[in-house]
């Protein structure tokens, strides 16, 4: 939504509440839960916030220098990554109790895509498309040259997998398989040569499949890697600019018009 306030479901999509009580919640960027189920909120220019409960809510922003714009965010059990632009990245280790910064390059201070592989190494991206990763919790960062058979350009959605492989999501509409021990890729391309932008974003793992969003296509939607890196046919016929698989199978999808779902 344009406040970008926090809403939530418990009938599966049917009837949406906004959650009260959080600070600054007229700029949500982000909500994340971890596995306890304790909700972290990351507002546009206050910082993070969680609760436990719902109800009471701490800020947890020690350390962090410049909360304005934040460029991602991630939530795992053990920590939690966030990013700022010309501010780069802050680890914490201790539930936001404090947040370190770390260097990753001295080419740009504006990172995105974070994410964790099985093994506990950290990737992420930088705005001139170059992918880094840490093995020791981000105390070092090291450039990895990808093998894709053509240049990167402009990351838009990044997954990893069961299968332990990275699948990276770009402009002109390219979804890569990419393995993190050869650094070797494979990539799928959907292009429409009468369209001015094209892109492949919005990657999730699901159970054992990868799920991505083609959007200025021939054939725009939702894709699977298991369907042949095919087009699912939902019966939703306007343009998806987002979407939620469920658990059950089925998908919430956000139009131009809002959120959609089918029973």
């Amino acid at each position: 939504m344009a406040s970008r306030e926090l809403y939530a479901s418990t009938d599966n999509g049917i009837n949406w509440e906004k959650i009260n009580g959080i600070p600054k919640s007229s700029d949500v960027r982000s909500a994340q839960f971890n596995s306890k189920g304790w909700l972290y909120v990351l507002t546009r220019y206050d910082g993070i916030f969680y609760t436990k409960d719902l109800k009471n809510w701490q800020a947890i922003n020690n350390g962090i220098l410049n909360k304005s714009d934040p460029t991602d965010f991630m939530v795992k059990d053990d920590m939690m990554m966030v990013g700022y632009p010309f501010d780069g990245i802050y680890i914490s280790t201790d539930n936001g109790g404090f947040w370190q910064k770390v260097i990753v390059s001295g080419d740009s201070q504006y990172f995105k895509l974070f994410n964790r592989h099985a093994d506990g190494t950290l990737y992420i991206f930088d705005d001139n498309w170059k992918v880094y990763r840490s093995q020791d919790i981000g105390k070092s960062w090291r450039p990895l040259k990808l093998d894709l058979g053509f240049d990167l350009t402009m990351p838009q959605g990044f997954a990893i997998c069961n299968d332990g492989n990275l699948y990276i999501g770009s402009n002109e509409s390219i979804i890569s398989q990419v393995s993190p021990l050869t650094l070797k890729g494979a990539s799928q391309r959907y292009f429409d040569l009468n369209s001015s932008a094209r892109s492949v974003s919005n990657i999730s793992a699901y159970k054992d499949d990868i799920l991505y969003l083609v959007r200025f296509a021939p054939k725009s939607g939702v894709y699977s890697k298991n369907n042949n890196w095919g087009r699912l046919e939902l019966g939703f016929s306007k343009d998806i600019y987002a979407y939620y698989a469920k658990t059950d199978g089925n998908f919430l999808l956000v139009g131009e018009e809002g959120l959609f779902y089918k029973n």
